[in-house]
Order: structure tokens, then C-alpha cells, then sequence
């Protein structure tokens, strides 16, 4: 018989802790409706979603959600204290007895400041995050936790021939307008020094202007983190005719960046052709998703330095077609 009390004493004894859990969780809005813990869990998943859509690191995503958690949940923490109210709902008696002899009571409803303090809470919980949504509070942070870059760009002109590093290949950028239409082509792979030596040779005894000369470009990564690809784009004018509507964009793809990159910018053609590199460039960020826009800085102090001007040349250095 003594163990019989004994069982149900423990578990009465447990009912009653359970009790009292489910009642603090009344207190700070859980149970249930409108409740601290839905909204905290749905601002988690919202967040961490965000997270996704804006490309943030996994670990940056994580830490993202649990602040929110933390955040709303405090809220109606908060709310709920300065409201106040007791524990649990004051009991009513029911004229029924439990199965000790006891008088069975049941629970009022919940009382009205409880569901005050919810409901000021939902409210200002929304009112934030509309306010962050249409004041771009969400695209600044997504900015500041982006690593920051340090992408800078340099081309000085350079005399023929390339001199080619031995184990090493060259990257000649061709700006011929079978190249720069395509915008696809890539470079031009060079192994040993380029032109030929017999082009060269053929320059020596012309008796026309022939340019004998490219641009060196190098671009350097000054920033914390390397680069899985970074596009820069050219922006390329055949003859004498400039404006918008004769411009074309011959896209450099470099992938990837670590440290720094090297090229040469050659006119190969019997056409004069002017090339300005732009202020952007695309950059996919090792441990982000997608790719973004970073600024493409110029080594140096004067903007005049992203202009390359390259005159007519009467021998086409490379195989490819000038038309």
C-alpha cells in the first residue's frame, strides 16, 4: 500500500512541476495564440532565410538567427514584466473532487493585461522589422557583414615582344571586334615571347606606322579574402566615332584572384581603337553564393590612367580575323 502512495505521490509530485512549467509559460506568452515563442521561432527562420537570399556566410546566417530569437523573445519577456501579472490564472472551484479527495478547480481565463502585453509586443516586433524592411536597414547590414574588398587595377603600355615567363603562360586580351562581339572568346594564350620574332623583323623594315606596343595591366587583390572569379569590364570604341551608342563591353574574366593577376592588351588590327576599364567589376567572394558588384579601384591617383589608346597597326599580330 506505502508503495502505491509512494507512485502516486511521484507522479502527482511531477504533475505539479509540470504545472508550474505550463504556467510560466503563460506568463511570458507561449501557450498559447499569439505567443512570444511563435513569433521569436518565426523571426528565426525569417532571418536565417534573408540570410540565404542576401548570400551571407553559413556561420553569419546562424548567429543572425539566434539574435533574432533572442531579440523578440526578449521583447515579450520585457513587455510581459511591465505589464505584469501573476503566474497563473487565479482558480475557480467546480463542486468536483480529484481522485484524492481534493476540490477540483479550474483556471479562469487568462487575464486580460496577459493578452495586452502579447499583443503590444506582436506590435512592436512588426512595427521593427517594417521599419528596418522600408528604411534598407536590411540591405545596410547585409553590406556591413559582406567582407570588404581591395581590388585595384594598373595598365602602363608595354613594348613588343611579351617576354614569357618560363613555366608560365601570357594572357593577351585581342580587341578585335570579332572578340570584343563575341565577348566569350577569353584570352589569348601565349608560351614563349610574343609576337614572333619574324613579325617583329617585318616591323623593323615597314614603311608604314606600325604600333609596336600593348598595354601591361595587372590586377591586385589588396583585400582579406581571395576571389573565386572577378569580371572587369572593357569598354572598347573602334575608330575615330566615340558615344554611348558605339561603345562595346568586352568582359576580362579572371578566375581566380588570390594575390594579383597579369595581362597584356593588345590591338592586333589596322584600326585605331580606344579602351577605358570601368569603375565596377563582378566579383564572386569566396564563401558567399552569388556574385556582387565591388569597386574596381585605380592604382594610382588620376582617372586617366583606365584610358588605353592604341594607334593602327598594318601587321596583324595575332591569327585572328580583323573584320
Amino acid at each position: 500500500m506505502s508503495a502505491k502512495k509512494s507512485i502516486v505521490g511521484t507522479m502527482w509530485d511531477r504533475i505539479g512541476h509540470a504545472s508550474r512549467i505550463r504556467s510560466l509559460l503563460q506568463w511570458i506568452g507561449v501557450w498559447p495564440g499569439i505567443s512570444g515563442a511563435s513569433m521569436a521561432i518565426a523571426s528565426l527562420i525569417g532571418v536565417f532565410v534573408w540570410g540565404h537570399f542576401e548570400a551571407l556566410s553559413g556561420p553569419i546566417r546562424y548567429v543572425l538567427a539566434l539574435a533574432a530569437l533572442m531579440l523578440v523573445g526578449g521583447v515579450f519577456v520585457f513587455t510581459r514584466y511591465l505589464f505584469g501579472a501573476n503566474l497563473a490564472a487565479e482558480a475557480s472551484p467546480t463542486g468536483l473532487l480529484d481522485a484524492h479527495g481534493l476540490p477540483y478547480q479550474t483556471s479562469n481565463a487568462r487575464d486580460r493585461r496577459r493578452w495586452i502585453a502579447r499583443i503590444v509586443s506582436s506590435a512592436i516586433v512588426l512595427v521593427a522589422f517594417a521599419t528596418a524592411y522600408y528604411a534598407g536597414g536590411f540591405e545596410k547590414l547585409a553590406l556591413a557583414l559582406k567582407p570588404e574588398t581591395a581590388i585595384f587595377m594598373a595598365c602602363s603600355q608595354w613594348p613588343f615582344p611579351i617576354k614569357a615567363q618560363p613555366n608560365h603562360v601570357g594572357y593577351v586580351t585581342l580587341v578585335t571586334r570579332n572578340r570584343v562581339k563575341a565577348s566569350g572568346i577569353g584570352f589569348f594564350r601565349i608560351y614563349s615571347d610574343w609576337p614572333d620574332k619574324h613579325l617583329l623583323q617585318q616591323v623593323a623594315k615597314s614603311k608604314n606606322v606600325v604600333s609596336a606596343s600593348g598595354y601591361a595591366c595587372k590586377v591586385s587583390n589588396h583585400g582579406p579574402t581571395a576571389l573565386l572569379s572577378l569580371v572587369v569590364n572593357l569598354f572598347v570604341w573602334f575608330g575615330p566615332d566615340g558615344g554611348e551608342k558605339n561603345k562595346l563591353t568586352y568582359p576580362v574574366i579572371i578566375a581566380p584572384l588570390d594575390k594579383e593577376f597579369e595581362f597584356y592588351v593588345v590591338n592586333p588590327c589596322n584600326s585605331t581603337v580606344h579602351v577605358v576599364w570601368s569603375d565596377n567589376a563582378s566579383a564572386h567572394v569566396f564563401g558567399e553564393r552569388d556574385e556582387r558588384e565591388i569597386p574596381l579601384r585605380t592604382m594610382g591617383t588620376s582617372a586617366l590612367g583606365q584610358i588605353m589608346d592604341f594607334p593602327a597597326t598594318s601587321i596583324n599580330w595575332s591569327s585572328d580575323p580583323c573584320s
